[in-house]
């Protein structure tokens, strides 16, 4: 299975998927995008034990406490750990969510910092790999979400891996679609990233073909058309997960075989 893909909900059914099902519950865009993040960490090497990780906008999603138990370190951040400052109407203090947990794990090796991804308080070359799980496309404008990608391939090792997942537009335009606090993920942005950051390399093309299953469809599973002020359309919008490895030479080959 691809890790650069949008949500198909037969994915769900997937042996690739379903041996980390017991780790996240549910049947749910957001069940998937837990899935896909550890199916690609764990397929790319990133899971092997003396890997230090870097969380971005974790508030107190389980990936955190998942990853704990796998990594030799993991960092967490998000801008809702500072008191005052709320994530819709949530907010908490780095101390509530280490026990937020719903999983053993081991508390030495967790972190929580409140953290802007737009300025990382984190030495350079410090991580091997970052994740975050449908915050970056968030934090503002196209020059926001830039700033968090120019911080991410700071802080990478090279050879480091960034993956997250992101909402993706299903009828791309030539515009930027930005509606409300969220900015859709489509080509234009991957090509800006690309221009911004000249090491961080996609590991492979972003698959947007799916299964006709009409679950696909589905509310719970399509943000149905929704109309775009900034380009006066409505478009249907869904999740997509994206992986890209920091490179020592930016003109080798994008795609080439990262896969252990």
């Amino acid at each position: 299975m691809n890790v650069n893909k949008i949500f198909d909900y037969d994915d769900f059914s997937s042996d690739e998927l379903s041996q980390y099902r017991h780790l996240f519950g549910g049947l749910s865009r957001k069940s998937w995008k837990n899935l896909i993040l550890m199916y690609g960490f764990d397929k790319l090497g990133c899971l092997e034990g003396d890997k230090v990780a870097l969380g971005l906008g974790c508030l107190i999603e389980p990936l955190i406490f998942v990853y704990a138990n796998f990594c030799k370190h993991v960092y967490v951040t998000d801008r809702a750990y500072s008191p005052g400052i709320m994530w819709g109407k949530q907010n908490y203090t780095p101390e509530q969510v280490y026990t937020f947990n719903k999983i053993p794990y081991d508390k030495s090796k967790l972190t929580v910092l409140p953290m802007d991804m737009k300025q990382l308080d984190f030495d350079d070359s410090m991580f091997d790999f970052v994740w975050s799980s449908s915050s970056v496309e968030h934090v503002g404008m196209l020059e926001d979400v830039l700033r968090c990608f120019g911080e991410i391939e700071r802080v990478l090792k090279p050879g480091g891996v960034c993956g997250m997942t992101v909402e993706w537009n299903l009828e791309p335009t030539d515009k930027i679609l930005k509606f409300g606090n969220i900015l859709c993920f489509d080509t234009n942005v991957l090509d800006a990233i690309s221009k911004k950051c000249p090491t961080l390399k996609l590991i492979e093309p972003v698959v947007t073909a799916r299964s006709d299953n009409p679950k696909n469809r589905e509310p719970a599973f399509l943000r149905g058309k929704t109309n775009f002020p900034n380009v006066h359309k409505w478009v249907d919008f869904t999740s997509a997960s994206i992986f890209w490895r920091k490179v020592t030479n930016p003109s080798l080959d994008p795609y080439r075989e990262w896969y252990s």
